[in-house]
Protein backbone atom coordinates (compact mmCIF):
# COMPACT_ATOMS: atom_id res chain seq x y z
CA UNK A 1 0.00 0.00 0.00
CA UNK A 2 1.51 3.27 -1.07
CA UNK A 3 1.75 6.51 1.53
CA UNK A 4 1.23 9.45 -0.29
CA UNK A 5 4.08 11.67 0.35
CA UNK A 6 6.46 8.68 0.76
CA UNK A 7 7.84 8.81 -2.58
CA UNK A 8 11.63 9.06 -1.24
CA UNK A 9 14.98 8.76 -2.99
CA UNK A 10 16.72 6.85 -0.63
CA UNK A 11 20.79 8.17 -1.79
CA UNK A 12 19.10 11.93 -1.09
CA UNK A 13 18.85 11.27 2.57
CA UNK A 14 21.98 10.17 4.06
CA UNK A 15 23.19 13.58 2.40
CA UNK A 16 20.75 15.67 3.34
CA UNK A 17 21.55 18.25 6.12
CA UNK A 18 19.70 17.64 9.37
CA UNK A 19 18.67 14.32 8.45
CA UNK A 20 18.04 13.13 12.01
CA UNK A 21 15.25 15.65 12.17
CA UNK A 22 13.57 13.28 9.36
CA UNK A 23 14.13 10.26 11.02
CA UNK A 24 12.58 11.29 14.20
CA UNK A 25 9.76 12.02 12.68
CA UNK A 26 9.75 8.22 10.93
CA UNK A 27 10.08 7.30 14.54
CA UNK A 28 7.74 8.87 15.48
CA UNK A 29 5.41 7.76 12.78
CA UNK A 30 6.59 4.39 13.62
CA UNK A 31 5.68 4.52 17.29
CA UNK A 32 2.00 5.44 16.67
CA UNK A 33 1.25 2.71 14.38
CA UNK A 34 3.03 0.48 17.42
CA UNK A 35 0.59 2.12 19.28
CA UNK A 36 -3.04 1.96 17.52
CA UNK A 37 -1.75 -1.93 16.50
CA UNK A 38 -1.62 -2.53 20.21
CA UNK A 39 -4.74 -1.08 20.43
CA UNK A 40 -6.63 -2.93 17.82
CA UNK A 41 -4.83 -6.22 19.14
CA UNK A 42 -6.46 -5.67 22.16
CA UNK A 43 -9.98 -5.09 20.67
CA UNK A 44 -9.81 -8.31 18.84
CA UNK A 45 -10.49 -10.18 21.93
CA UNK A 46 -13.43 -12.53 21.41
CA UNK A 47 -13.52 -12.07 17.43
CA UNK A 48 -14.05 -15.80 16.07
CA UNK A 49 -10.54 -15.57 13.70
CA UNK A 50 -7.64 -17.85 15.28
CA UNK A 51 -4.35 -16.22 14.93
CA UNK A 52 -5.48 -12.83 13.39
CA UNK A 53 -4.59 -11.35 17.29
CA UNK A 54 -0.93 -13.43 17.16
CA UNK A 55 -0.72 -11.76 12.97
CA UNK A 56 -1.42 -8.11 14.61
CA UNK A 57 1.26 -8.76 17.78
CA UNK A 58 3.58 -9.88 15.70
CA UNK A 59 3.41 -6.75 13.34
CA UNK A 60 4.04 -5.17 17.03
CA UNK A 61 7.34 -6.70 17.44
CA UNK A 62 8.92 -6.17 13.99
CA UNK A 63 8.36 -2.19 14.26
CA UNK A 64 9.16 -2.21 17.36
CA UNK A 65 12.41 -4.34 17.01
CA UNK A 66 13.44 -2.19 13.74
CA UNK A 67 12.49 1.10 15.13
CA UNK A 68 15.44 1.33 17.72
CA UNK A 69 18.44 0.37 15.56
CA UNK A 70 16.82 2.65 12.33
CA UNK A 71 19.32 5.43 11.67
CA UNK A 72 17.45 5.79 7.99
CA UNK A 73 14.21 7.47 7.33
CA UNK A 74 14.05 5.72 4.26
CA UNK A 75 14.06 2.04 5.50
CA UNK A 76 11.80 2.38 8.46
CA UNK A 77 9.12 4.11 6.47
CA UNK A 78 9.56 1.77 3.56
CA UNK A 79 9.38 -0.75 6.39
CA UNK A 80 5.92 0.71 7.74
CA UNK A 81 4.41 0.79 4.17
CA UNK A 82 5.39 -3.07 3.59
CA UNK A 83 3.31 -3.26 7.54
CA UNK A 84 0.49 -1.11 6.13
CA UNK A 85 0.24 -3.22 2.94
CA UNK A 86 -0.33 -6.18 5.08
CA UNK A 87 -3.14 -4.45 7.16
CA UNK A 88 -4.43 -3.74 4.14
CA UNK A 89 -4.70 -7.26 3.16
CA UNK A 90 -5.85 -8.57 6.77
CA UNK A 91 -8.56 -5.39 6.19
CA UNK A 92 -10.15 -6.91 2.96
CA UNK A 93 -8.05 -10.34 1.99
CA UNK A 94 -10.06 -10.29 -1.01
CA UNK A 95 -11.35 -6.93 -1.88
CA UNK A 96 -14.94 -7.73 -0.55
CA UNK A 97 -16.52 -8.50 2.44
CA UNK A 98 -15.15 -12.08 3.26
CA UNK A 99 -15.91 -15.08 6.11
CA UNK A 100 -13.47 -14.90 7.97
CA UNK A 101 -14.42 -18.31 9.64
CA UNK A 102 -14.29 -20.46 6.68
CA UNK A 103 -11.28 -22.77 7.57
CA UNK A 104 -9.15 -23.00 5.03
CA UNK A 105 -9.00 -19.23 5.38
CA UNK A 106 -8.58 -19.32 8.90
CA UNK A 107 -5.63 -22.04 7.80
CA UNK A 108 -4.10 -18.89 5.68
CA UNK A 109 -4.53 -16.83 8.67
CA UNK A 110 -2.46 -19.03 11.21
CA UNK A 111 0.45 -19.58 8.26
CA UNK A 112 0.31 -16.15 7.49
CA UNK A 113 1.27 -15.26 11.55
CA UNK A 114 3.64 -17.87 11.32
CA UNK A 115 5.46 -16.21 8.74
CA UNK A 116 5.13 -12.76 10.72
CA UNK A 117 6.24 -14.75 13.86
CA UNK A 118 9.25 -15.77 11.85
CA UNK A 119 10.05 -11.99 10.58
CA UNK A 120 9.38 -11.04 14.16
CA UNK A 121 12.53 -13.82 15.03
CA UNK A 122 14.82 -12.23 12.25
CA UNK A 123 14.08 -8.42 13.72
CA UNK A 124 14.62 -9.17 16.90
CA UNK A 125 18.10 -10.67 15.78
CA UNK A 126 19.21 -7.46 14.34
CA UNK A 127 18.63 -5.36 17.45
CA UNK A 128 20.31 -8.51 19.57
CA UNK A 129 23.32 -7.86 17.25
CA UNK A 130 23.70 -4.13 18.30
CA UNK A 131 23.87 -2.66 14.95
CA UNK A 132 22.86 0.96 16.01
CA UNK A 133 25.84 2.76 15.23
CA UNK A 134 27.03 1.07 12.33
CA UNK A 135 23.76 0.59 10.50
CA UNK A 136 23.69 3.87 8.54
CA UNK A 137 27.15 2.81 6.17
CA UNK A 138 27.18 -0.50 6.21
CA UNK A 139 25.41 -2.03 3.02
CA UNK A 140 24.92 -5.46 4.11
CA UNK A 141 23.23 -4.68 7.70
CA UNK A 142 20.67 -1.98 5.09
CA UNK A 143 20.42 -5.09 2.92
CA UNK A 144 19.18 -7.14 5.48
CA UNK A 145 16.49 -4.71 7.33
CA UNK A 146 15.26 -4.32 3.30
CA UNK A 147 15.20 -7.81 3.25
CA UNK A 148 12.22 -8.11 6.24
CA UNK A 149 9.99 -5.38 3.89
CA UNK A 150 10.80 -8.50 1.06
CA UNK A 151 10.01 -10.88 3.75
CA UNK A 152 6.60 -9.11 4.58
CA UNK A 153 5.74 -9.23 0.46
CA UNK A 154 6.51 -12.68 0.42
CA UNK A 155 4.20 -13.63 3.32
CA UNK A 156 1.79 -11.63 1.49
CA UNK A 157 1.74 -13.19 -1.98
CA UNK A 158 1.39 -17.03 0.21
CA UNK A 159 -1.53 -15.67 1.53
CA UNK A 160 -3.14 -14.29 -1.65
CA UNK A 161 -2.68 -17.13 -4.06
CA UNK A 162 -3.90 -16.54 -7.43
CA UNK A 163 -7.65 -15.33 -6.51
CA UNK A 164 -8.38 -18.67 -4.82
CA UNK A 165 -9.96 -16.42 -1.81
CA UNK A 166 -12.33 -15.14 -3.77
CA UNK A 167 -13.65 -18.18 -5.07
CA UNK A 168 -13.77 -19.11 -1.08
CA UNK A 169 -15.44 -16.42 -0.87
CA UNK A 170 -18.34 -17.21 -2.86
CA UNK A 171 -18.95 -20.95 -2.08
CA UNK A 172 -18.85 -19.59 1.41
CA UNK A 173 -21.80 -17.33 0.57
CA UNK A 174 -23.62 -20.13 -0.52
CA UNK A 175 -23.22 -22.54 2.34
CA UNK A 176 -23.32 -19.71 5.30
CA UNK A 177 -25.56 -17.33 6.10
CA UNK A 178 -26.34 -16.49 9.43
CA UNK A 179 -26.13 -13.26 11.18
CA UNK A 180 -23.21 -14.26 13.90
CA UNK A 181 -21.42 -14.48 10.81
CA UNK A 182 -21.76 -11.20 9.10
CA UNK A 183 -21.76 -9.33 12.62
CA UNK A 184 -18.25 -10.94 12.98
CA UNK A 185 -17.36 -9.90 9.47
CA UNK A 186 -18.56 -6.50 10.21
CA UNK A 187 -16.34 -6.42 13.06
CA UNK A 188 -12.85 -7.38 11.68
CA UNK A 189 -13.31 -6.02 8.60
CA UNK A 190 -14.19 -2.44 10.22
CA UNK A 191 -11.80 -2.39 12.92
CA UNK A 192 -9.26 -3.11 10.86
CA UNK A 193 -10.08 -0.69 8.04
CA UNK A 194 -10.35 1.91 10.26
CA UNK A 195 -6.82 0.84 11.48
CA UNK A 196 -5.77 1.00 8.02
CA UNK A 197 -7.21 4.84 7.20
CA UNK A 198 -6.10 6.11 11.20
CA UNK A 199 -2.54 5.14 10.58
CA UNK A 200 -2.00 6.91 6.75
CA UNK A 201 -3.83 10.03 8.31
CA UNK A 202 -1.63 10.14 11.58
CA UNK A 203 1.77 9.24 9.14
CA UNK A 204 1.07 12.34 6.46
CA UNK A 205 -0.13 14.35 9.76
CA UNK A 206 3.27 13.19 11.37
CA UNK A 207 4.92 14.85 7.99
CA UNK A 208 3.04 17.87 7.43
CA UNK A 209 2.02 19.43 10.65
CA UNK A 210 3.40 21.75 13.03
CA UNK A 211 6.52 23.37 11.57
CA UNK A 212 6.54 27.15 12.00
CA UNK A 213 9.03 27.71 9.18
CA UNK A 214 7.13 25.84 6.13
CA UNK A 215 4.00 27.39 7.64
CA UNK A 216 5.16 30.85 7.94
CA UNK A 217 6.29 30.85 3.57
CA UNK A 218 4.75 33.22 1.91
CA UNK A 219 3.05 31.46 -0.76
CA UNK A 220 -0.67 31.34 -3.14
CA UNK A 221 -2.71 28.90 -1.62
CA UNK A 222 -5.60 29.42 -4.53
CA UNK A 223 -2.54 28.38 -7.25
CA UNK A 224 -2.87 24.95 -6.48
CA UNK A 225 -4.64 22.98 -9.07
CA UNK A 226 -7.17 21.55 -6.43
CA UNK A 227 -7.80 24.50 -4.35
CA UNK A 228 -11.02 25.89 -3.20
CA UNK A 229 -10.33 28.93 -5.25
CA UNK A 230 -11.06 26.31 -8.17
CA UNK A 231 -14.22 24.56 -7.21
CA UNK A 232 -15.66 25.22 -10.42
CA UNK A 233 -13.23 24.55 -12.78
CA UNK A 234 -13.58 21.97 -14.77
CA UNK A 235 -11.79 18.74 -16.00
CA UNK A 236 -11.57 17.03 -19.06
CA UNK A 237 -14.53 14.71 -19.79
CA UNK A 238 -14.37 10.95 -19.90
CA UNK A 239 -12.93 9.75 -23.40
CA UNK A 240 -12.21 13.39 -24.72
CA UNK A 241 -8.55 15.19 -25.00
CA UNK A 242 -7.80 11.22 -25.27
CA UNK A 243 -4.87 11.62 -28.17
CA UNK A 244 -3.30 14.71 -26.08
CA UNK A 245 -3.86 13.12 -22.66
CA UNK A 246 -1.68 9.71 -23.52
CA UNK A 247 0.67 12.09 -25.37
CA UNK A 248 1.08 13.93 -22.19
CA UNK A 249 1.63 11.19 -19.78
CA UNK A 250 4.02 9.38 -22.31
CA UNK A 251 6.09 12.21 -21.95
CA UNK A 252 6.28 11.97 -18.09
CA UNK A 253 7.00 8.61 -17.66
CA UNK A 254 9.54 9.01 -20.39
CA UNK A 255 12.87 9.39 -18.29
CA UNK A 256 14.94 10.44 -21.54
CA UNK A 257 12.16 12.93 -22.95
CA UNK A 258 12.60 16.59 -22.60
CA UNK A 259 12.27 17.90 -19.29
CA UNK A 260 10.45 21.01 -20.42
CA UNK A 261 6.83 20.56 -22.19
CA UNK A 262 4.77 23.57 -22.95
CA UNK A 263 1.57 23.09 -24.08
CA UNK A 264 0.67 26.28 -26.15
CA UNK A 265 -3.01 26.74 -27.27
CA UNK A 266 -5.03 30.24 -28.50
CA UNK A 267 -7.57 31.48 -26.17
CA UNK A 268 -10.33 29.51 -25.56
CA UNK A 269 -8.87 25.94 -26.67
CA UNK A 270 -8.92 24.35 -22.73
CA UNK A 271 -5.40 24.53 -22.06
CA UNK A 272 -6.57 25.31 -18.43
CA UNK A 273 -8.85 22.41 -18.21
CA UNK A 274 -6.13 19.80 -19.92
CA UNK A 275 -3.97 21.18 -17.21
CA UNK A 276 -5.91 20.53 -14.42
CA UNK A 277 -6.68 17.06 -15.65
CA UNK A 278 -3.32 16.30 -15.68
CA UNK A 279 -2.16 17.51 -12.62
CA UNK A 280 -5.41 15.04 -10.60
CA UNK A 281 -4.19 12.22 -12.55
CA UNK A 282 -0.54 12.55 -11.44
CA UNK A 283 -1.12 13.64 -8.25
CA UNK A 284 -3.07 10.53 -7.50
CA UNK A 285 0.00 8.57 -8.78
CA UNK A 286 2.13 10.44 -6.30
CA UNK A 287 4.13 12.04 -8.99
CA UNK A 288 2.89 15.33 -9.11
CA UNK A 289 5.39 17.80 -6.88
CA UNK A 290 3.99 21.01 -7.45
CA UNK A 291 1.39 22.96 -9.33
CA UNK A 292 0.53 26.69 -10.10
CA UNK A 293 -2.21 28.20 -11.63
CA UNK A 294 -1.40 31.84 -12.98
CA UNK A 295 -5.17 34.17 -13.06
CA UNK A 296 -5.42 37.89 -13.61
CA UNK A 297 -8.14 37.62 -11.27
CA UNK A 298 -5.85 37.64 -8.20
CA UNK A 299 -3.38 40.00 -7.55
CA UNK A 300 -0.44 37.35 -6.17
CA UNK A 301 -1.44 35.13 -9.05
CA UNK A 302 -0.70 37.47 -11.85
CA UNK A 303 3.11 37.69 -10.63
CA UNK A 304 5.91 35.65 -9.79
CA UNK A 305 6.45 36.67 -6.94
CA UNK A 306 5.65 34.08 -4.80
CA UNK A 307 5.67 31.26 -7.74
CA UNK A 308 9.01 29.66 -6.07
CA UNK A 309 8.08 30.32 -2.36
CA UNK A 310 5.06 27.86 -3.34
CA UNK A 311 6.55 25.57 -5.20
CA UNK A 312 8.90 24.70 -2.41
CA UNK A 313 6.23 24.98 0.12
CA UNK A 314 4.31 22.40 -1.80
CA UNK A 315 7.36 20.11 -2.45
CA UNK A 316 8.53 20.09 0.64
CA UNK A 317 5.05 18.05 1.76
CA UNK A 318 5.05 16.03 -1.46
CA UNK A 319 8.28 15.12 -0.83
CA UNK A 320 9.72 15.27 2.65
CA UNK A 321 13.22 14.20 1.96
CA UNK A 322 14.22 17.59 0.38
CA UNK A 323 12.14 19.47 3.59
CA UNK A 324 15.04 19.87 5.71
CA UNK A 325 16.80 21.87 2.72
CA UNK A 326 14.07 23.55 1.94
CA UNK A 327 13.92 24.55 5.14
CA UNK A 328 16.78 25.64 5.74
CA UNK A 329 16.84 28.03 2.78
CA UNK A 330 14.03 29.28 4.03
CA UNK A 331 15.38 30.37 7.23
CA UNK A 332 17.66 32.67 5.17
CA UNK A 333 14.81 34.95 4.21
CA UNK A 334 15.05 33.50 1.14
CA UNK A 335 11.11 34.21 -0.16
CA UNK A 336 12.09 37.89 -0.44
CA UNK A 337 15.10 37.24 -3.21
CA UNK A 338 15.45 37.79 -6.33
CA UNK A 339 13.83 35.24 -8.45
CA UNK A 340 17.13 33.96 -9.57
CA UNK A 341 18.36 33.19 -5.96
CA UNK A 342 15.11 31.75 -5.24
CA UNK A 343 15.58 28.91 -8.16
CA UNK A 344 18.78 28.30 -6.46
CA UNK A 345 18.25 27.92 -2.91
CA UNK A 346 14.46 26.48 -2.63
CA UNK A 347 14.21 24.41 -5.99
CA UNK A 348 18.14 23.41 -7.37
CA UNK A 349 19.83 23.04 -4.24
CA UNK A 350 17.57 21.28 -2.32
CA UNK A 351 16.82 18.81 -5.19
CA UNK A 352 20.55 18.36 -5.81
CA UNK A 353 20.87 16.65 -2.55
CA UNK A 354 20.07 13.36 -4.27
CA UNK A 355 21.60 11.26 -7.53
CA UNK A 356 19.20 10.29 -10.33
CA UNK A 357 17.76 6.28 -9.96
CA UNK A 358 17.03 4.65 -12.97
CA UNK A 359 13.94 3.28 -11.14
CA UNK A 360 13.36 6.86 -9.74
CA UNK A 361 9.70 8.25 -10.35
CA UNK A 362 9.70 11.80 -11.60
CA UNK A 363 8.73 14.68 -10.27
CA UNK A 364 6.51 16.93 -11.84
CA UNK A 365 5.54 20.57 -11.86
CA UNK A 366 2.46 21.94 -13.48
CA UNK A 367 2.32 25.68 -14.03
CA UNK A 368 -0.54 27.01 -16.12
CA UNK A 369 -1.59 29.81 -18.51
CA UNK A 370 2.19 31.99 -18.11
CA UNK A 371 0.18 34.28 -20.27
CA UNK A 372 -1.96 35.38 -17.43
CA UNK A 373 1.49 37.15 -15.52
CA UNK A 374 1.03 40.66 -16.39
CA UNK A 375 4.52 40.95 -16.07
CA UNK A 376 6.04 40.05 -19.56
CA UNK A 377 9.65 40.23 -17.71
CA UNK A 378 8.99 38.24 -15.41
CA UNK A 379 7.45 35.38 -17.21
CA UNK A 380 10.08 35.14 -20.07
CA UNK A 381 13.10 35.28 -16.73
CA UNK A 382 11.45 32.10 -15.00
CA UNK A 383 11.44 30.31 -18.42
CA UNK A 384 14.93 30.83 -18.69
CA UNK A 385 15.54 30.26 -15.21
CA UNK A 386 14.01 26.82 -15.19
CA UNK A 387 15.50 25.76 -18.77
CA UNK A 388 18.92 26.41 -16.46
CA UNK A 389 17.44 24.61 -13.19
CA UNK A 390 16.16 21.59 -15.35
CA UNK A 391 19.96 21.19 -17.26
CA UNK A 392 21.35 21.72 -14.01
CA UNK A 393 19.75 18.79 -12.18
CA UNK A 394 19.35 16.49 -15.05
CA UNK A 395 21.73 14.36 -13.27
CA UNK A 396 20.30 14.52 -9.43
CA UNK A 397 16.51 14.09 -9.98
CA UNK A 398 13.84 13.05 -12.64
CA UNK A 399 12.15 16.37 -12.42
CA UNK A 400 9.80 18.07 -15.60
CA UNK A 401 8.02 20.52 -15.45
CA UNK A 402 4.47 21.16 -18.00
CA UNK A 403 3.88 25.04 -18.59
CA UNK A 404 0.75 26.18 -20.47
CA UNK A 405 -0.21 29.29 -22.10
CA UNK A 406 -1.33 31.35 -25.25
CA UNK A 407 1.64 32.04 -27.93
CA UNK A 408 2.58 34.87 -27.32
CA UNK A 409 5.16 37.29 -28.53
CA UNK A 410 7.08 37.13 -25.38
CA UNK A 411 6.37 33.51 -24.44
CA UNK A 412 7.28 32.16 -27.88
CA UNK A 413 10.23 33.88 -28.07
CA UNK A 414 11.24 32.63 -25.24
CA UNK A 415 11.09 29.27 -26.29
CA UNK A 416 12.41 29.74 -29.86
CA UNK A 417 15.59 31.27 -28.69
CA UNK A 418 18.76 28.79 -29.08
CA UNK A 419 19.40 25.95 -26.77
CA UNK A 420 16.22 26.06 -25.98
CA UNK A 421 15.23 22.76 -27.79
CA UNK A 422 17.54 20.71 -25.83
CA UNK A 423 15.24 20.97 -22.72
CA UNK A 424 11.51 21.86 -24.44
CA UNK A 425 8.94 19.78 -26.55
CA UNK A 426 6.02 21.76 -27.52
CA UNK A 427 2.58 21.00 -28.18
CA UNK A 428 0.14 23.47 -30.20
CA UNK A 429 -3.20 22.62 -29.04
CA UNK A 430 -5.05 25.28 -31.97
CA UNK A 431 -2.89 22.68 -34.54
CA UNK A 432 -4.98 19.44 -33.46
CA UNK A 433 -7.01 18.19 -36.68
CA UNK A 434 -10.02 19.88 -35.97
CA UNK A 435 -12.21 17.04 -36.93
CA UNK A 436 -11.27 15.37 -33.54
CA UNK A 437 -11.88 18.67 -31.36
CA UNK A 438 -14.89 18.85 -32.68
CA UNK A 439 -15.64 15.31 -31.69
CA UNK A 440 -14.72 16.27 -28.09
CA UNK A 441 -16.91 19.35 -28.32
CA UNK A 442 -19.79 16.61 -29.01
CA UNK A 443 -19.05 14.80 -25.99
CA UNK A 444 -19.03 17.44 -24.21
CA UNK A 445 -21.99 19.15 -25.82
CA UNK A 446 -23.88 15.72 -25.62
CA UNK A 447 -22.99 15.37 -21.49
CA UNK A 448 -24.18 18.49 -20.24
CA UNK A 449 -27.02 19.14 -22.38
CA UNK A 450 -28.24 15.64 -21.46
CA UNK A 451 -27.77 17.04 -17.53
CA UNK A 452 -29.84 20.12 -18.39
CA UNK A 453 -32.59 17.96 -19.80
CA UNK A 454 -32.66 15.99 -16.65
CA UNK A 455 -32.18 18.63 -14.46
CA UNK A 456 -34.45 21.01 -15.88
CA UNK A 457 -37.34 19.13 -18.54
CA UNK A 458 -39.91 17.05 -17.81
CA UNK A 459 -39.21 13.33 -18.86
CA UNK A 460 -41.25 13.10 -21.71
CA UNK A 461 -39.94 15.80 -23.48
CA UNK A 462 -37.14 15.24 -26.40
CA UNK A 463 -34.12 17.35 -26.35
CA UNK A 464 -32.05 18.60 -27.65
CA UNK A 465 -32.50 17.66 -31.38
CA UNK A 466 -29.54 15.69 -33.17
CA UNK A 467 -29.42 18.77 -35.44
CA UNK A 468 -28.96 21.21 -32.75
CA UNK A 469 -25.97 19.80 -31.06
CA UNK A 470 -24.54 19.30 -34.31
CA UNK A 471 -24.63 22.79 -35.48
CA UNK A 472 -23.54 23.93 -31.93
CA UNK A 473 -20.36 21.90 -32.56
CA UNK A 474 -19.68 23.85 -35.80
CA UNK A 475 -20.14 27.50 -34.13
CA UNK A 476 -17.48 26.56 -31.72
CA UNK A 477 -14.85 25.72 -34.25
CA UNK A 478 -12.85 23.93 -32.46
CA UNK A 479 -13.34 26.47 -29.34
CA UNK A 480 -14.25 24.71 -25.90
CA UNK A 481 -15.03 28.48 -24.35
CA UNK A 482 -17.70 28.36 -26.86
CA UNK A 483 -19.21 25.41 -25.73
CA UNK A 484 -19.22 25.69 -22.30
CA UNK A 485 -20.47 29.45 -22.41
CA UNK A 486 -23.11 27.99 -24.59
CA UNK A 487 -24.35 25.32 -21.77
CA UNK A 488 -23.94 27.88 -19.10
CA UNK A 489 -26.21 29.97 -21.42
CA UNK A 490 -28.78 27.29 -21.86
CA UNK A 491 -29.20 26.24 -18.71
CA UNK A 492 -32.38 27.75 -17.32
CA UNK A 493 -34.33 27.99 -19.90
CA UNK A 494 -33.22 25.39 -22.40
CA UNK A 495 -35.37 25.42 -25.16
CA UNK A 496 -36.13 28.94 -25.73
CA UNK A 497 -32.11 29.82 -25.48
CA UNK A 498 -31.65 26.77 -27.25
CA UNK A 499 -33.87 28.27 -30.31
CA UNK A 500 -32.38 32.33 -29.63
CA UNK A 501 -28.47 30.24 -29.86
CA UNK A 502 -29.52 29.12 -33.03
CA UNK A 503 -30.98 31.72 -34.78
CA UNK A 504 -28.76 34.20 -33.51
CA UNK A 505 -25.62 32.58 -34.56
CA UNK A 506 -25.15 31.63 -38.07
CA UNK A 507 -21.82 29.34 -38.19
CA UNK A 508 -21.85 29.25 -42.67
CA UNK A 509 -21.25 32.84 -42.78
CA UNK A 510 -18.74 33.16 -39.98
CA UNK A 511 -15.61 34.76 -41.26
CA UNK A 512 -13.26 33.87 -38.68
CA UNK A 513 -12.96 31.31 -35.58
CA UNK A 514 -13.79 33.94 -32.76
CA UNK A 515 -16.82 35.85 -34.54
CA UNK A 516 -19.57 33.17 -32.97
CA UNK A 517 -17.73 33.72 -29.66
CA UNK A 518 -18.19 37.23 -30.04
CA UNK A 519 -22.08 37.22 -30.71
CA UNK A 520 -22.49 34.36 -27.93
CA UNK A 521 -21.15 36.83 -25.59
CA UNK A 522 -23.11 39.62 -27.63
CA UNK A 523 -26.77 37.10 -27.06
CA UNK A 524 -25.34 36.76 -22.94
CA UNK A 525 -25.18 40.59 -22.38
CA UNK A 526 -28.02 41.04 -24.14
CA UNK A 527 -30.17 38.34 -21.79
CA UNK A 528 -28.74 40.10 -18.75
CA UNK A 529 -30.72 43.22 -19.72
CA UNK A 530 -33.86 41.48 -21.10
CA UNK A 531 -34.28 39.20 -18.41
CA UNK A 532 -37.81 37.02 -17.97
CA UNK A 533 -38.42 37.30 -14.35
CA UNK A 534 -36.83 39.76 -11.93
CA UNK A 535 -34.83 36.46 -9.88
CA UNK A 536 -34.13 34.79 -12.83
CA UNK A 537 -29.96 34.37 -13.59
CA UNK A 538 -29.20 33.87 -17.39
CA UNK A 539 -25.82 31.99 -16.01
CA UNK A 540 -24.81 29.94 -13.15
Amino acid sequence: MAIEGFHTQTSSVTDQPGRSNITDTARTTSGRVVGVLKIVKESLDGVPVPGLKGAIGGLVGILEAINKLMDNDDDLIRLIDHVLRLIEILANPAGTEINLTDAQLQKRIEVLTTDIKTITSEAKKLQDQNLVYKFAGHSDNASAVAGLGKAIDRAIDRFQVAGSISVERKVDRLEEGTSDIARDIGLVGATLEAVKDQMVQMTLKSLNDGDPVLNAMPRVESARYNSTSQTTSSFCLANTRVALLQEIYKWVDDPNARPLFWLSGMAGTGKTTIARTVAKELDGKGLLGASFFFSRDEENRRTTARLFPTIAYQLAHSRPSYRNSIISAVKGDVCTTMMRTQVEKLLIEPLKTGTRETKSPPIILILDALDECTNEHQITEMIFLLSTALQDLQKHVDLKVMVTGRPETHIQGQFKKPGMDIVSSISHLHEIDKSIVREDIILYLDYHLEEIRKEMLPSDIAWPERGDVDALADMADGLFIFASVSVAYIRRHPVERMKILQAGTNHKKAPYAFKNLDTLYKQVLTSLETTVSEDDDPIE
